[in-house]
């Protein structure tokens, strides 16, 4: 049934986020935005902000 199958692909993805490596920290800044204005992106705190990183290009 439905609830059978969407529980069997919510396992197999966790299964399989739980395998992968952790993203390193600059990478929490990736691809935020597709075309960004500023190269600084808001951290937790206001005076160490991170880099945007562009990953994928459009």
């Amino acid at each position: 049934d439905l609830e059978n199958e969407v529980k069997k692909i919510v396992d197999e993805a966790t299964k399989k986020a739980r395998s992968d490596t952790e993203i390193p920290i600059e990478e929490l800044a990736a691809d935020v935005y597709s075309e960004p204005l500023e190269e600084d992106i808001r951290n937790v705190l206001p005076w160490n902000p991170l880099k945007h990183k562009t990953v994928v290009k459009l």
